[in-house]
């Protein structure tokens, strides 16, 4: 895509409560971001499993060149 498309990739990927995972998680996934050219803008959690009783919370927002 050129700077004038893009597109929301919004994957749900469970991981827990553990924090060592979840920064694994996160990692596994920017290196996938990199090797494909995709810029990564936030990551967010949800607070529960099941979409009723859940929030979300951003945890990490990135500028669009990737920093």
């Amino acid at each position: 895509m050129d700077d004038e498309s893009g597109g929301i990739l919004y994957p749900k990927l469970p991981v827990g409560n553990d924090p060592s995972a979840i920064v694994a998680c996160v990692e596994q996934v920017l290196g996938y971001a990199a090797v494909s050219g995709v810029h990564v803008l936030s990551v967010d959690l949800d607070t529960a499993s099941e979409v009723g009783s859940s929030s979300f919370i951003e945890i990490a927002r990135f500028k669009p060149d990737g920093s």
